[in-house]
């Protein structure tokens, strides 16, 4: 098994219908960027003519709102009939050993495109974890890791043999084997440079019984990925809180709540004795200044009205407090409406941060604090 060298050599992952404002992004970063090929689920590869340490120092500088994950690749190897993908990443792992630094936390992370295969994700943990133990003194871990090994599978039906620019890059010019049947990246990073610490910016959350709605997990993803602060026994305001999903994740975080809405809550949301229910239009509610600790909304109407009520009731939130919202892309001038939006939260508002995050579908979740 030869295994190929690149330098320079990113996977990118975005919400599938923004791949294009994605790759956008990376081309505002550095004009002759070059994306080589496309996988399904948004994900695609790319080379940029920058040294990696310039390229991460710029992605931190401006933050991408709809590159939703990056990852080099440092090493690929192509898949012939019988070798089992798993084994031969346990292998590989060897090549990478000057990029793992002993004694530091390292996760396993792994993807393929979507089919029926033989071996899940989790064989590769299995499969790597003591050799990263045993070979190179690393720390195998899943959560908080200092360094992350990715590895993303493709099987060669994703990849037009004829035009892959993949196959004539790095060491392997003269093209990939008469015979193969899959492809694998692997590379190594730290959380930050990856963008997001959850493989392939997934963040995941288990569904629990009382859960209203699957808007729940955008403002859970939020206070995952954003360090937005939490004030116990603070007051919040839930703008737009039908069926009371955002509510009921701000009452668990320890906030007494005001839930405001034309549409009712759910009748167990509603019966909570640290929540206040205002039936009334989100757009129009006012209440007493410098009274709440953190303004949420999530109102599903124009994102300019929505950026109208939330500077209308910015007085109402303490100073220095966050505010987390939402924003409906809708049409193909999604770019410029979100611009209108900055512009008319930036008079109240400083914003800390914007992202697509994976349980956005057509919005992305801004953040940031009463100026």
């Amino acid at each position: 098994m030869r295994i190929y060298s690149f330098n320079n050599h990113y996977i990118g992952t975005a919400n599938r219908k923004f791949v294009k404002s994605a790759i956008k992004e990376l081309k505002a970063m550095c004009p002759d960027v070059k994306v080589i090929d496309r996988f399904p689920e948004g994900i695609f590869t790319f080379r940029i003519n920058l040294h990696r340490e310039v390229f991460y120092y710029r992605l931190q500088e401006n933050p991408p709102i709809f590159l939703r994950h990056i990852h080099p690749i440092d090493r690929m190897f192509f898949l012939s009939k019988g070798i089992f993908p798993p084994d031969a990443s346990a292998r590989a792992v060897t090549s990478l050993s000057h990029l793992i630094k002993p004694g530091r936390k390292i996760s396993v992370q792994a993807r393929r495109i979507p089919g029926e295969y033989d071996y899940t994700l989790f064989t590769f943990k299995k499969k790597l974890d003591p050799v990263l133990a045993n070979e190179h003194y690393g720390i195998p871990a899943v959560k908080k890791p200092d360094q992350i090994l990715s590895i993303y599978v493709s099987d060669s039906s994703a990849i037009d043999h004829t035009q892959s620019a993949t196959c004539q890059l790095g060491e392997c010019r003269d093209g990939p084997p008469t015979s193969w049947e899959g492809i694998v990246f692997m590379g190594v990073s730290t959380p930050q440079e990856n963008l997001c610490e959850w493989s392939g910016g997934q963040v995941r959350f288990a569904r629990e019984d009382r859960q209203k709605s699957r808007a729940e997990f955008k403002l859970l993803e939020a206070f995952e990925v954003f360090p937005i602060p939490v004030e116990k026994n603070g007051f919040a305001l839930d703008l737009g809180a039908s069926p009371g999903g955002w509510s009921r994740i701000l009452l668990q975080k320890g906030f007494l709540v005001t839930a405001v809405d034309r549409a009712p809550l759910d009748h167990e949301i509603q019966s909570e004795k640290k929540l206040r229910f205002v039936k009334q239009d989100a757009l129009h509610f006012r209440d007493e200044p410098d009274k709440y600790h953190i303004i949420t909304n999530d109102i599903n109407r124009d994102p300019v009205q929505s950026a109208q009520a939330m500077t209308a009731i910015a007085p109402s939130l303490k100073k220095n407090f966050p505010f987390v919202m939402t924003i409906k892309l809708t049409g193909k001038s999604f770019e410029k409406i979100l611009e209108k939006v900055k512009k008319r939260l930036e008079d109240v508002f400083d914003i800390c941060g914007i992202r697509q995050l994976f349980h956005n579908r057509e919005e992305v979740t801004i953040w940031g604090v009463r100026k």
